[in-house]
């Protein structure tokens, strides 16, 4: 997911999910402002989702008896959480022309199996920071991308965007390294992240984000004129989330589920929108939304069901599930670093429209 940034008029480095356009003749304005056509498909897509399981958090508590809480578990971290991993396979291995351009398809998948049956099998604990440290730098990359695209839908590209977006995805993440110890026993464990409570550098990181978020409304008021509103409501809400989740989040669910939520369906409503555009033959937006979320439900549900069965079999049974429930994952960072380039043969259709 990595597009060139000169190709939008900007400079620097390189972006996950953002819009190429040839370097030709003078930049078109988007016919709409917004990624799908129209506003509210941006809004249930991309910003809905996250804000209700973020409201979720203050009412839903994971109590002997509960029965909303196994719904909102499901729903948030299997559905769209989980499932929004397989929903890669549209693009990679449910589309024969995709599978012909890279062998990649074949030798990251055993890569990645062999790695993580080691990870169980040998105890080797320390890998377990792979997985959780690159779905925190792709979710960044996946907002970042996500605002870039806007930049393009409103011909203004703006560098000092992209610095906020940064800066303000990860303070909090740092902040949350510095707290003290949360309740972390069931999706992460403590030995999973680089955690060291210290008090001073929560404290400094805290002061720093609090600076940072200030200094970006300030920088959106002087702006208000432009009416940015899709690019501004988008990182509202990524702040929103980063912020509240990472810095006063109390538990994993308070924490992850939110986020995952965010992230997962900004990634099935993109996936759906990359069907209908690249395979119109095939797909509607209807029949891309259907069959997007009919995989994500059938996968999802896949693993919530065997993570049951954990602790039954052998260290070597243990150990193959591992390798299959890990590479999954894995492969979607992997392929997503290609799928969404610029240089990718269907980034024009997707980003363009065509």
């Amino acid at each position: 997911m990595r597009v060139g940034e000169r190709a939008l008029g900007g400079e620097g480095s390189y972006s996950a999910f953002t819009p190429s356009l040839s370097v030709a003749p003078a930049p078109r304005v988007a016919s709409s402002p917004w990624i799908f056509g129209r506003k509210r498909d941006d809004f249930l897509w991309f910003l809905l989702p996250g804000l209700i399981f973020l409201v979720g958090d203050f009412f839903i508590k994971d109590v002997p008896g509960s029965r909303i809480f196994p719904i909102y578990f499901f729903v948030s971290y299997s559905l769209i959480g989980s499932g929004h991993i397989y929903a890669t396979n549209w693009r990679t291995y449910l589309n024969p022309a995709e599978l012909k351009r890279s062998t990649m398809y074949l030798w990251v998948p055993l890569l990645c199996f062999a790695a993580f049956f080691s990870w169980s099998y040998f105890s080797w604990t320390w890998l377990a920071l792979l997985p959780a440290y690159s779905q925190l730098w792709h979710h960044t990359r996946q907002s970042y991308g996500i605002q870039k695209w806007y930049q393009k839908q409103n011909n203004k590209y703006r560098k000092t965007s992209d610095y906020f977006l940064y800066a303000l995805c990860f303070l909090p993440m740092a902040v949350f390294h510095f707290r003290q110890p949360t309740s972390l026993q069931s999706f992460l464990l403590p030995k999973d992240l680089l955690l060291y409570p210290n008090e001073a550098l929560e404290k400094f990181f805290l002061g720093a984000y609090l600076v940072c978020l200030a200094a970006w409304v300030c920088y959106e008021w002087k702006n208000r004129k432009e009416r940015e509103w899709n690019r501004l409501s988008f990182l509202a809400v990524t702040f929103l989330l980063n912020g509240g989740c990472f810095i006063l989040g109390r538990n994993e669910w308070e924490i992850m589920f939110p986020l995952v939520a965010y992230h997962g369906s900004c990634y099935l409503g993109l996936t759906s929108l990359a069907l209908n555009r690249t395979r119109k033959k095939t797909f509607s937006m209807k029949k891309a939304v259907f069959f997007v979320l009919l995989l994500a439900l059938c996968f999802g549900f896949y693993e919530r069901v065997i993570e049951f069965k954990q602790g039954h079999f052998s260290l070597l049974w243990e150990s193959v599930w591992a390798g299959v429930y890990v590479t999954p994952i894995m492969c979607h960072y992997v392929y997503d670093a290609f799928l969404w380039k610029k240089g990718h043969p269907e980034s024009a259709q997707i980003y363009q429209g065509a």
